[in-house]
């Protein structure tokens, strides 16, 4: 018998904060009960809450990635470039700050539409 033959599968782990990524959708949810009714405006403005963060966290992400190479390649060449650098990075953090504020603005805005009432 080979040692491959006999090796265990190893179980899949998890990070520890991946029930908070899965639990998130729950937050949304909370103020849904079987008496009050779920819009498209609800689901719409639940999706455009999603969108707005996720891809304001995308392009903060990439543009993080960008600076913080470029700064780091001219941060070894030139050493007092370090501020500005980081000055760059915090704008670019400033994004997904942003898209989350426009997110949280969106959410809070689902369950108040009106049946019957004209757009």
């Amino acid at each position: 018998m080979t040692r491959s033959m006999t090796k265990k599968k190893k179980k899949k782990t998890y990070p520890p904060f991946t029930p908070i990524f899965l639990l998130t959708p729950l937050l949304f949810s909370v103020n849904q009960t079987p008496d009050k009714p779920y819009f498209f405006f609800d689901g719409y403005a639940h999706l455009a809450s999603g969108l707005a963060c996720g891809l304001a966290g995308l392009a903060a992400g990439m543009a993080i990635g960008v600076v913080g190479d470029a700064g780091v390649r001219a941060n070894a060449q030139q050493p007092k470039l370090f501020v500005g650098m980081i000055l760059i990075l915090i704008f670019a953090e400033a994004l997904a700050l942003y898209g989350l504020i426009v997110g949280i603005i969106l959410a809070s805005k689902a369950g108040t539409a009106v049946p019957g009432a004209a757009p």
